[in-house]
């Protein structure tokens, strides 16, 4: 019987004519060449010709999960469902979707129908399990492990993801078992190298950890964790040249790497490089590293805090000006095209006539090279100077909000 159903389904793509049976193919052909954009073309078509079709929005859901538009994927597995509602593999991958938006307890509800429709669905019970891990369930993520080998023997993601479940109960050698079986299955397995090798550093094998590390990071010379968890273990070793040379690749391929940037301070101050471990300390504090500023405090001047946090907020200002920049620009393209008058902004301020002092020369050159500079237009731009002059703490917001509102208003007599 369940080889009639997969017959009749064929049977069904196949049958909605020869324009939109064109389509589907060419969008299971470049999905599997990974031009994800060129497949979701070529499912809308078969969607627009015969919108019917549950697989085709199954597989442009497949394809949007590709490129992380999240929420589009949801809603094309949604209509899937709506259309057949026994789609078991559309449910296990809106599971994904909402393990993907950290929705586990909806992704766990996704699982359960599609095991429901589908009793022998290994990989709903694994995915189910990883839902479980996220949750902090690792008895019952377990089981489902266990049923997924159970069903599939070769599973090696069902036996590395038990291993993990296991790590987080610390029972490291049952790990270490599962970690040896995935690598079996699969000697490409960078993953499951770092969590092996994890899994020896805590039963403190630093040998075997550091030689699981190189193998990862063989597999994967971009995997910036096994560097530093390698850069930790030699730092165990008293080998801090070597851990320090760990945390600088980990740093140059995460830069924002918090952990890295903080053990690396450990480092330079077992090496008496206080300074050093100082300004890493920092960077990890500006990160968020809540050790790295015990650390500070402990070991660095009083002067460290408090530059975290004026860099901190440096930083913020920095981004806010951006921002508001951003929206000038644009405000100035209307007023530009539009060729407005500045009548809009005076009265909005109860203001006379009179050039201001002092227009902004960055504002003024914006002006310049877009090539609509006129004594309006400078006296525009010089708003930043009148409200500086009234004593405005944040004269580019204050700013901001006359522009925009000059612009809405040229906008509208400009028919735009």
């Amino acid at each position: 019987m369940k080889k009639l159903i997969l017959f009749l389904v064929v049977l069904n793509l196949i049958s909605f004519g020869q324009t939109a049976e064109d389509y589907f193919n060419k969008g299971i052909s470049k999905f599997s060449l990974q031009d994800y954009t060129g497949a979701i073309a070529d499912y809308n078509k078969v969607i627009q010709l015969k919108p019917d079709i549950a697989e085709a929005y199954y597989n442009r859901g497949c394809a949007k999960v590709n490129l992380e538009d999240y929420n589009g994927a949801m809603a094309d597995y949604n209509k899937a469902i709506q259309l057949k509602p026994d789609y078991a593999k559309a449910y296990h991958n809106r599971g994904t979707v909402k393990d993907a938006l950290k929705d586990y307890t909806g992704a766990i509800a996704d699982y359960n129908k599609a095991i429901q429709l589908k009793p022998d669905f290994a990989k709903a019970y694994n995915f189910r399990g990883c839902a479980k891990v996220n949750l902090e369930d690792y008895t019952g993520a377990i089981e489902d492990f266990n049923r997924a080998i159970q069903l599939k023997p070769d599973f090696a993601e069902a036996y590395y993801n038990r291993g993990c479940a296991k790590d987080a109960l610390k029972d490291f050698n049952g790990a270490m078992a599962d970690y040896n079986k995935a690598i079996q299955l699969k000697p490409d397995y960078a993953e499951a190298y770092y969590n092996r090798g994890c899994a020896k550093n805590d039963l403190q094998d630093y040998t075997g950890a550091i030689t699981d590390y190189n193998k990862a990071i063989q597999l994967k010379p971009d995997y910036a964790k096994a560097y530093h968890n390698r850069g930790t273990v030699k730092d165990a070793l008293k080998d801090y040249n070597g851990a320090i040379a760990d945390y600088n690749k980990a740093i140059q391929l995460k830069p924002d790497y918090a952990e890295a940037y903080n053990n690396r301070g450990c480092a330079k101050n077992d090496l008496q490089d206080k300074n050093g471990a100082c300004k890493d300390w920092t960077k990890a504090g500006e990160l968020g590293s809540a050790i790295a500023l015990t650390n500070i405090q402990k070991y660095c001047s009083n002067d460290y805090p408090r530059n975290i946090e004026l860099n901190k907020r440096n930083a913020e200002e920095k981004k806010n000006t951006a921002k508001l920049e951003a929206e000038l620009d644009r405000a100035f393209k209307v007023l530009c095209s539009c060729g407005c008058c500045s009548n809009t902004f005076l009265r909005k301020n109860g203001w006379g006539h009179g050039e201001p002092n002092h227009p902004p020369t960055r504002l003024t050159g914006d002006l310049e090279q877009t090539g609509c500079l006129s004594p309006i237009n400078v006296l525009l731009v010089g708003f930043m100077g009148i409200y500086a002059q009234m004593g405005d703490k944040n004269p580019l917001q204050s700013s901001l909000e006359d522009f925009k509102f000059c612009s809405k208003n040229c906008a509208y007599n400009c028919g735009r």
